[in-house]
């Protein structure tokens, strides 16, 4: 059901909105040298089933620079005005090429597929409604901590990952941790697995296996 209204909502555009604020906010600057910009991303893609009411740009494009780079570039978009002679108001339309590394989000796949998978679960149970918007409350809090750590751990593998970016400072052991949790947390098993513990863990209580179980009639 969730797979329908979401989107019929505009809720995974309204998420996306919202993961690219958050993203200027907490990885705007990285280290000494880094400078970090979230955008919506350029592409799609397809499905084999079409939702009537889904509109396949998820992405977000995440793009790394250095510092020094993008203040050379900036240098150069100033010759170039003064060489012109044109009014500074004109300024705006002079471009140089920043060098710059980056990376695609879905967050319709990254974020709301396991989302969506907690709150099915836990609206589901049969549990009574206080302990169930309980268990809503801190599962979804929980899954959105646990979506927020998947990024981080990619997001600093591709600021290690660029070294002519002269960004990343990781060394080659935690270079090759990080890659390793990466592998692991990118596995989409992951994020349909860690909701459903998540799940377990915020809705029951001991006892409550004779909510599944039927009493043997005599």
């Amino acid at each position: 059901m969730l797979n329908f209204v979401v989107p019929a909502m505009g809720l995974d555009q309204s998420y996306r909105k919202a993961f690219i604020t958050n993203g200027n906010i907490i990885f705007k600057n990285w280290g000494d040298n880094g400078k970090v910009y979230f955008h919506k991303g350029d592409t799609t893609y397809t499905s084999f089933f079409k939702h009537p009411f889904k509109e396949y740009d998820d992405f977000v494009r995440c793009e790394i620079l250095n510092k020094d780079h993008e203040k050379l570039a900036k240098v150069e978009i100033e010759k170039a005005w003064r060489a012109s002679g044109l009014p500074r108001s004109h300024m705006r339309n002079f471009k140089a090429e920043i060098s710059h590394a980056y990376f695609y989000t879905d967050v319709w796949q990254f974020a709301w597929i396991p989302l969506m998978l907690i709150i099915s679960l836990i609206l589901a149970t049969p549990v009574p409604w206080k302990r169930r918007l309980i268990a809503l409350a801190m599962g979804v809090g929980l899954t959105l901590v646990f979506t927020f750590f998947r990024f981080w751990i990619r997001f600093v593998v591709e600021i290690n990952r660029h070294g002519w970016l002269e960004v990343g400072t990781q060394g080659d052991t935690m270079k090759w941790i990080f890659k390793s949790l990466n592998t692991v947390f990118m596995f989409m098993g992951i994020a349909l697995i860690v909701p459903v513990v998540i799940w377990f863990a915020v809705t029951f209580r001991k006892g409550d296996g004779k909510i599944f179980l039927l009493e043997d009639e005599d």
